[in-house]
């Protein structure tokens, strides 16, 4: 029995997540870390630095990984985060 061409490529169930991670980020924050969301300014809004997060993941030198998203946001003292 062989494998189909499908079968043997890595599935990517990842990405979709991360879409609507993006679509729906406050929401996602508020519903699993109300205490960041108290905590947060939403009115400065957010940033996602998917650029930023690949260099970084580039220079850690960890082999191949799969890792979530980088978002900037800022607390309401004025603190980024």
């Amino acid at each position: 029995m062989t494998d189909s061409p499908r079968a043997t490529e890595r599935q990517d169930f990842d990405s979709p997540w991360k879409e609507i991670l993006e679509c729906y980020f406050q929401e996602f924050i508020t519903f699993f870390f109300p205490e960041i969301t108290e905590e947060t300014d939403w009115e400065r809004g957010y940033l996602f630095l998917d650029k930023e997060f690949q260099q970084v993941t580039r220079d850690a030198e960890l082999g191949r990984r799969y890792a979530d998203k980088l978002v900037r946001l800022w607390r309401k003292n004025g603190d980024e985060a």
